[in-house]
């Protein structure tokens, strides 16, 4: 039998997360802790569809019948229950399965970019709770034979919560000296006032998604921001969710610069990445990480 009949565990576990998920909604019983089971079946869904181990129509669908569940329950209002129809399972319809190692790079980052500014002595946990955030996730895709390495993954950012003062209580790895450096330095916040002071116009072709070219056609930056406009294919969403285009950055001083998903300027325009923290004086060189699902292209650029 071809591996695309036989290989269901994607799917398979998504069933077994809604059961959780109904369980942990059920005990809590109140609003915020439904709300957080739904967050978190939503995100576990996500990353299965996005390494192609569940077809998305029915990755749709199970995320749906946790909503009915709900309702049925008392849990959330009547006219959540929507009864739909559950689509047949059909192997012609499976998407490639490809590696979650970028996805999971690019949701650390992520998280690591949101917690920046909070230090240890403010919310001691906050490292327990990012890896209570990720985890599950992280699970799904293991099981589904697409992230080997995850939890070794997670148990260097639980060493790099560690080292930087956080309360974790969870397998350490060897703390990440990228992710370290950021947390430790507590980039100012980025605003709508924080403009680059220099910039450089380029012309590279950083490599392809979707066999489309991605191209970083200007880099500027300040010592509080670092910008970057990217030329990036428009390409489809999930009606379940929006995959956001990503960017990292780390630069031959050793600085980590990370933010959250770009936006698009104008219809048909660049994807813009505001990264903090800017560029020190000196900085020639970087290493590029763009992201959209599980697909991540790296090049380095000299400025």
């Amino acid at each position: 039998m071809p591996d695309r009949l036989a290989d269901r565990r994607g799917e398979a576990h998504l069933w077994l997360v809604l059961e959780e998920a109904l369980a942990s909604a059920t005990h809590a019983g109140d609003e915020h802790g439904v709300w957080d089971a739904r967050r978190s079946f939503r995100t576990v869904a996500d990353a299965l569809m996005v390494v192609g181990a569940v077809e998305p129509s029915r990755a749709e669908a199970i995320v749906a019948e946790l909503d009915d569940a709900l309702a049925v329950r008392g849990l959330t209002v009547a006219h959540s229950f929507g009864g739909r129809a559950f689509p047949a399972w059909d192997p012609d319809r499976q998407p490639v399965r490809r590696r979650g190692d970028g996805w999971l790079e690019a949701e650390i980052e992520h998280h690591l970019d949101l917690v920046a500014d909070i230090q240890p002595g403010a919310n001691p946990m906050l490292g327990m709770r990012v890896l209570e955030v990720l985890g599950p996730a992280v699970r799904a895709l293991q099981a589904a034979g697409a992230l080997p390495h995850g939890p070794a993954r997670l148990a260097d950012v639980a060493a790099t919560f560690h080292a930087a003062g956080f309360f974790v209580d969870a397998p350490l790895g060897e703390a990440d000296r990228g992710w370290l450096g950021f947390l430790r330095s507590r980039p100012a916040p980025l605003t709508g006032a924080t403009e680059p002071a220099a910039s450089v116009d380029l012309e590279v072709a950083v490599g392809t998604m979707a066999g489309r070219p991605v191209v970083v056609r200007k880099v500027a930056w300040s010592e509080s921001v670092l910008e970057l406009d990217v030329d990036a294919p428009e390409l489809p969403d999930t009606s379940l969710s929006t995959v956001g285009w990503r960017c990292s950055v780390f630069d031959d001083a050793g600085r980590l610069h990370l933010g959250q998903v770009g936006i698009r300027r104008g219809e048909g325009g660049p994807v813009v990445f505001r990264l903090r923290p800017g560029l020190m004086a000196g900085v020639s060189s970087m290493s590029v990480r763009i992201t959209r699902g599980s697909e991540r292209i790296e090049e380095q650029l000299w400025l």
